[in-house]
């Protein structure tokens, strides 16, 4: 049997890197202890480093909602949410990209490996982010679902669709 040439191993390696390793998972990571800037995002305290969860929006720092004719804070709250979340714990991210005023996009996990986009899709303190009405990350979507079906969170008041869009309410 012939010897394969070098070349050809050097494609296969890479083909079978891509194949067998899950998807993502030589993405850059980063990790640390977190200090909540808003409901979707924070600073990695050790670095200096911005993340903000990637595929979801929260309401903006100062954003209200309504329940039954009453304003509650419904950015406050969903930053109350996120630093209860995370506080002491050391978060791993991994990249997923940059964008806006965040150094990095990234999908965050606490230390028993749980998704914080994902908890907080299900709890109502985020929602799950389209771009042109596509979701970004499609599995968010029935995270989502959960929390409108019960109600929850922001699901329980009506409100802006996302914190970008009231925060572009005001620049326009």
């Amino acid at each position: 049997m012939a010897l394969m040439s070098r070349k050809k191993c050097i494609t296969l390696g890479f083909f079978l890197l891509n194949v067998l390793l899950p998807a993502g998972a030589h993405a850059d990571s980063i990790e640390g202890r977190v200090s909540v800037i808003d409901g979707s995002s924070f600073q990695i305290v050790e670095s200096g480093v911005t993340v903000k969860l990637f595929g979801v929006s929260a309401c903006a720092i100062n954003q209200r909602a309504h329940y039954q004719g009453i304003s509650w804070p419904c950015g406050a709250v969903a930053a109350g949410w996120l630093t209860e979340n995370t506080l002491g714990y050391t978060i791993r991210c991994l990249e997923e990209g940059a964008g806006g005023y965040a150094t990095v996009l990234g999908r965050c996990f606490l230390p028993d490996g749980s998704d914080v986009a994902k908890k907080a899709l299900a709890e109502g303190m985020a929602i799950a982010a389209r771009d042109e009405g596509i979701l970004i990350v499609p599995e968010y979507e029935s995270f989502e679902k959960i929390a409108r079906s019960k109600s929850l969170g922001i699901w329980s008041s009506t409100f802006k669709l996302d914190g970008q869009t009231y925060r572009k309410s005001f620049t326009q």
